[in-house]
């Protein structure tokens, strides 16, 4: 069974998140059939650990905890859900894994400990597709709102 649960923030930005994850794991796995994916719009994720979204696996490879910061723009907070489901694919298909310290990661069997962020390839396929699955959900799914058209 697939399972996204999402909760903090507001009523509308769960039930946006919990779309677009579905149709996440509809356009990136769709044969998983075993998936639960917990999504937390936190107060102060930032200012407490430094980050605006992030995924944590668990020792089942599927289940996995995904945090999103409450200050970002609701497209904001869209693009990192998005963003975060390539990585929850990763872990799922085995592509990136943690090594014996979780802080070192392996991607396809390498090990990228002395990697910067940009570089790393799982963050490069991430960063690639986060506003693709996002276009491609607001306009498969009829999705309406100030929120679908970048302001920038």
């Amino acid at each position: 069974m697939i399972s996204i649960e999402v909760t903090g923030g507001k009523k509308q930005e769960r039930k946006l998140m919990h779309s677009l994850a579905m149709f996440c794991v509809k356009k990136m796995m769709p044969r998983k059939k075993n998936l639960l994916v917990d999504i937390d719009i936190r107060r102060n994720l930032e200012y407490h650990e430094g980050l605006l979204g992030g995924v944590i696996d668990t020792d089942d490879t599927n289940t996995f905890e995904m945090d999103i910061c409450h200050t970002m723009s609701l497209r904001k907070k869209l693009l990192t859900v998005a963003h975060e489901m390539v990585h929850v694919k990763q872990f799922t298909r085995k592509e990136l894994t943690h090594t014996t310290k979780l802080a070192v990661k392996s991607w396809k069997g390498k090990n990228y400990h002395d990697s910067q962020y940009w570089d790393c390839p799982w963050e490069i396929e991430a960063y690639g597709r986060e506003l693709g699955l996002f276009t491609m959900w607001v306009e498969e799914c009829g999705i309406k709102g100030d929120f679908t058209i970048d302001q920038t």
